[in-house]
Formats: structure tokens, sequence, C-alpha cells
């Protein structure tokens, strides 16, 4: 994957699996699309931005907040 777009995609998803509380299979969605939107957007970027609230959940929401201070 290294398609912007679809690397947004991929960060909506994990963010509902988030929300379901399937944390194992979130992580690897919401990493890899920050990673992608990081690189080809821009760290300032809107889409940037969501994947990075969206890590800060899942680390929240899964109990290990000193993982969610690494995106702060």
């Amino acid at each position: 994957m290294s398609n912007w777009l679809v690397a947004e995609a991929e960060s909506a998803l994990g963010g509902c699996l988030v929300a379901l509380r399937r944390f194992d299979e979130a992580e690897p969605l919401l990493t890899d699309s920050y990673t992608i939107l990081k690189n080809r957007r821009a760290i300032q970027d809107t889409y940037t931005r969501l994947a990075t609230t969206r890590l800060v959940n899942l680390y929240q929401a899964w109990g290990k907040p000193e993982r969610a201070a690494q995106y702060r």
C-alpha cells in the first residue's frame, strides 16, 4: 500500500476497529497508514492529523498511554 487514498481508507477502517475494541487488528492498519500519510501528505495535512488522532485513540483505549504519548 503506498497510495495515500488507500492509506486514508485503511486508517478509517482502523478507527472503526478501535471502536469495536479489536485493537490487535487496528494497530497495523493505523500505524502503516500513518506512515504513508506522513510521508506522502506531510505531518500537518488534515488526513495525517486525523490518522494521528486515531493512533492516539487506539493506544488510549488499549491502555497504553506511553504509546499514545509518542503521537501527541
